[in-house]
């Protein structure tokens, strides 16, 4: 567990429960279990929320408790399956940081340390983590939109396959339009500051990473009417060539339903008929079939049906 308190720099220091200046801690969920018992200072559901538990759902939220403000906030990954966790406490001039995941935690907290001291406030410290999780946010958008641009490709050569991957953006966009409405409720409900920790010509930090969270579900929404866009032009390929291969077949039959007709004429057991018995019946047939051909063949010319 690391603590820094804002000065002219960053100074480690230890844990201080009534401070004046910022004070902004990195832990593990095991150094918060430590810290729980030696201070007393959380309640044991969120203690357990932050285990992972709890039987509450992955969603991104901000409960206020008497003293302090309890978070969660997702990494927004692709996959759900190992979806980096965040969570953070709020108490007056400290945040409290907590993850358990390494790489995660480290960034946040060079991400923080670059701050200037000088000037940062708690309110310009939770932004920075709130930007942390919207860039994971962006970065996910960002490859979305670029393996779009494959979709036109993948239309014109009517790859199959691309049906599967519609159902499968389409999955992913829901998941990052509800990812960042528990985002913007977050930042309303920071906003709201139930308890009072924030100085209000600060708020303003807050206003900025809730502008930001807008901008970027404008983004998802935008993709999302995209993806629909891509998918009609598909269908339209679909019914095209479904369209084109039924064409060929009714010409085909077209061409052939006469001499159907007239194999089935001549395919009669009558010894009355007169081509039975004739020389050249057979070579008649041949030539009056090859006539019919012809003469469809260039009726539908003429008309560009071919």
């Amino acid at each position: 567990m690391m603590f820094y308190t804002a000065k002219d720099t960053w100074m480690p220091c230890e844990w201080q429960k009534d401070t004046t200046n910022l004070l902004v801690g990195f832990c593990k969920s095991e150094d918060l279990i430590h810290m729980q018992k030696q201070m007393h200072l959380f309640s044991k559901n969120t203690i357990k929320e932050v285990l992972g538990q709890s039987d509450d759902k992955k969603v991104n939220k901000v409960d206020t408790y008497y003293g302090y403000v309890f978070g969660i906030l997702y990494l927004f990954t692709k996959y759900k399956q190992d979806t980096p966790k965040i969570s953070f406490y709020i108490v007056l001039h400290t945040l409290l940081i907590v993850c358990d995941d390494e790489t995660c935690l480290q960034e946040l907290q060079k991400e923080i340390l670059q701050l200037d001291p000088g000037v940062c406030t708690l309110e310009k410290t939770l932004r920075a983590v709130l930007e942390y999780v919207l860039f994971h946010v962006e970065r996910q958008l960002d490859e979305v939109e670029n393996e779009m641009t494959a979709f036109d490709e993948k239309i014109s050569s009517f790859d199959r396959g691309i049906a599967t991957e519609f159902r499968e953006y389409r999955r992913l966009m829901l998941r990052m339009s509800h990812f960042m409405e528990q985002i913007l409720d977050v930042c309303e409900n920071l906003l709201e500051d139930e308890n009072t920790f924030f100085h209000t010509e600060h708020l303003h930090q807050l206003k900025i990473a809730k502008d930001k969270a807008v901008r970027i579900e404008e983004r998802v929404r935008m993709m999302e009417e995209y993806i629909e866009q891509l998918k009609e032009e598909f269908q339209f390929q679909q019914d095209y060539k479904l369209n084109q291969t039924m064409y060929v077949f009714t010409v085909v039959t077209v061409i052939f339903l006469p001499l159907t007709l007239i194999v089935g004429w001549y395919g009669m057991n009558f010894t009355s008929m007169p081509e039975v018995t004739w020389k050249y019946g057979y070579l008649f047939v041949i030539l009056l079939s090859v006539s019919v051909v012809g003469c469809l063949l260039l009726y539908l010319k003429r008309k560009k049906l071919l």
